[in-house]
């Protein structure tokens, strides 16, 4: 199973980015799953924590409050 964590709070490019995931792994025949956040929440650090197999993370740099790449520390400390 691939895990595809999206991290950014401008909809359009969420929908962007599922688009192509979608586009990309129907191509493919993968299991997969899409997980969106657009606001930092402890259910993040949770939800990420119960994954099993391989994560891709797509992380934006400037979401208000709690930017990509203090999540991409946190998630280098729980993983």
């Amino acid at each position: 199973m691939i895990n595809f964590i999206i991290y950014e709070e401008d909809k359009l490019y969420i929908e962007l980015y599922e688009s192509l995931i979608h586009k990309f792994m129907a191509v493919n025949n993968d299991l997969y799953k899409i997980y969106k956040y657009s606001k930092y929440s402890d259910k993040i650090i949770s939800d990420i924590e119960k994954l099993a197999g391989y994560n891709i993370y797509i992380l934006d740099i400037e979401v208000h409050g709690k930017s990509g790449l203090d999540l991409a520390k946190k998630i280098r400390e729980i993983t």
